[in-house]
């Protein structure tokens, strides 16, 4: 799991409404072919994690609607990637916090 992703995967998380591709492109400074490279990607972490997919709508975008046990879980999983393989920056210790 990559930098982008694990960024993707809290913006998601802390959004209540989906967003679209162009935007997370636009955000991040990607094509949207590489965000969707990357939502592919989250989507089989989820999946070997036993956590929703995510939710996409072709006018209205991206959403993760996880339930508050997966989100732990899917906090929890994403803590041990951090500390194991890639090392947080300041900013995105504050989110992970």
């Amino acid at each position: 799991m990559n930098e982008r992703c694990v960024q993707l995967i809290f913006g998601l998380m802390n959004n209540n409404y989906p967003i679209k591709i162009s935007e997370l492109a636009e955000k991040y400074n990607v094509s949207n072919r590489t965000i969707r490279y990357d939502l592919d990607y989250i989507d089989q972490y989820l999946e070997k994690n036993n956590i929703s997919k995510l939710k996409r709508k072709a006018i209205f975008g991206i959403k993760l609607e996880v339930t508050f046990e997966e989100k732990d879980k899917l906090l929890n999983s994403l803590k041990r990637i951090n500390v194991n393989i890639y090392a947080l920056k300041k900013e995105e210790e504050k989110n992970l916090i």
